[in-house]
């Protein structure tokens, strides 16, 4: 990094540590990132005898995860094309383990599903009834798509016309709920989705433009975006979790009467994961408290990609943090909405910041105080210091990954969890 970055790192990094050792580990984990070894999801029972070389699996790694020794290349071989596994880093499995304490899970949805690999490891994990894995940005949900398809979600088709925002595309029948043509932008009004990792954001918002809900009407976007810039990236009853719990306990999920998410509805449906292209305010209008399990893996700064050898300008600047917050508070909030009466919803990042993670835990609880955050037994020994909230951060220097930041959160109000039904998801087009 050039000067200025590291200036910026130095400042950032102060906010985060007062322990100068630790402070200094993490400063030294961009100025010489450590090798990251690459992990595996499969998507199909391990074999007794694996293909590469295995590190020591973590006390809390899922079955389904490999990590392998520096120097293998899994997304070279054969059982990488047809679909065996998926290659992630390690930083996600973290991220995403909080739903190995979760079942009864029937219908679940990842609200920001590209490149789909938490998509993939609630899929082969919780096993529900119905996915959904929503992406908004229509290059990404091309590759979304096409890793659901390579990766053991059965019969995977695209529709013959191109998939748009108001388009959906049944993973397992192979058939477009969508009947109509995809609208122009104009008739979809303003796009205020999140961006890729990858991906910028080629219409400017403007410094009076105000978020509608679920921010306050005094929040405001209070800086531009520029098209240059780049950026990365639910207990039973009405208890609250705040003891510890065994790894061998598990949180319940609530049934819910017909439809998807019924156990005993006499037409019960197979299986199903559904690709969708709709932002999050429109999913919270057609779906409120329809999901068990509600994803986000918010769109951040990710600065983590930095020790991926990856460029991400302005990274660690105040008016990216700032900016990047009140975006993921916008998708939360709307994420909020689709949480079911006892249902979960789990907030992860590739950043480090406070404003993208420990404060928009804050701002959550705040907005919505009907939810409460779940300790995750396993994740214990990696508790954030920086908040007394049951919130989890990976750090570089541990070395096992690039680092990542999860919290799951259950909203507490009771109630029937409402059923997803097949006219329900057609119905969206109408929208």
């Amino acid at each position: 990094m050039g000067n200025g970055s590291s200036k910026l790192l130095k400042q950032f990094s102060d906010r985060l540590w007062s322990d100068t050792e630790l402070r200094d580990r993490f400063i030294q984990a961009f100025d010489n990132p450590p090798p990251l070894h690459p992990c595996i999801l499969w998507c199909e029972d391990p074999p007794l005898e694996r293909p590469f070389a295995v590190e020591t699996p973590q006390p809390w790694q899922p079955e389904r995860v490999d990590r392998l020794s520096l120097g293998a290349q899994p997304g070279k071989h054969p059982a990488h094309d047809r679909g065996a596994y998926y290659c992630l880093d390690f930083s996600s499995v973290f991220a995403a383990s909080p739903l190995l304490h979760l079942s009864g899970i029937q219908t679940a949805i990842d609200v920001c599903a590209a490149p789909g690999g938490k998509s993939l490891f609630t899929w082969h994990t919780l096993q529900p009834d119905l996915l959904v894995c929503n992406e908004v940005v229509g290059k990404r949900l091309g590759t979304l798509m096409a890793n659901l398809r390579r990766c053991q979600v059965s019969n995977v088709s695209e529709p013959e016309e191109a998939i748009g925002p108001d388009s959906m595309t049944p993973v397992s029948s192979g058939m477009p709920y969508s009947v109509d043509p995809p609208k122009s932008p104009l008739e979809r009004g303003t796009f205020t989705a999140p961006l890729s990792k990858s991906e910028t954001f080629t219409t400017p918002l403007s410094k009076s433009e105000t978020f509608t809900t679920p921010l306050s009407k005094s929040e405001t976007f209070t800086a531009p975006l520029s098209k240059s810039e780049t950026f990365t990236t639910p207990l039973s009853k009405s208890e609250t979790f705040t003891a510890p719990l065994s790894k061998s306990e598990t949180f319940a999920a609530p049934l819910s009467k017909g439809g998807w998410g019924d156990q005993n509805a006499p037409n019960k449906s197979e299986k199903r994961c559904i690709a969708t292209q709709l932002d999050p305010q429109r999913l919270a209008q057609q779906f409120p408290q329809a999901f068990q399990l509600v994803l986000v893996d918010a769109p951040c700064s990710g600065q983590s990609l930095l020790l991926k050898q990856k460029k991400v300008p302005g990274c660690f600047h105040k008016v990216t943090l700032n900016r990047n917050a009140n975006r993921q508070k916008r998708i939360v909030g709307n994420a909020a909405q689709l949480v079911a009466p006892q249902g979960y919803l789990l907030y992860m990042t590739c950043t480090y910041s406070l404003e993208e993670n420990e404060q928009i835990c804050n701002w959550l609880l705040k907005k919505y105080p009907h939810f409460q955050p779940v300790s995750v037994p396993h994740l214990l020994d990696y508790q954030s210091h920086l908040s007394d909230l049951p919130c989890y951060r990976l750090w570089p220097y541990q070395g096992l990954g690039a680092g990542a930041f999860t919290a799951l959160f259950q909203n507490q109000n009771l109630g029937e969890v409402r059923a997803i039904s097949r006219e329900d998801l057609a119905a969206i087009n109408r929208l």
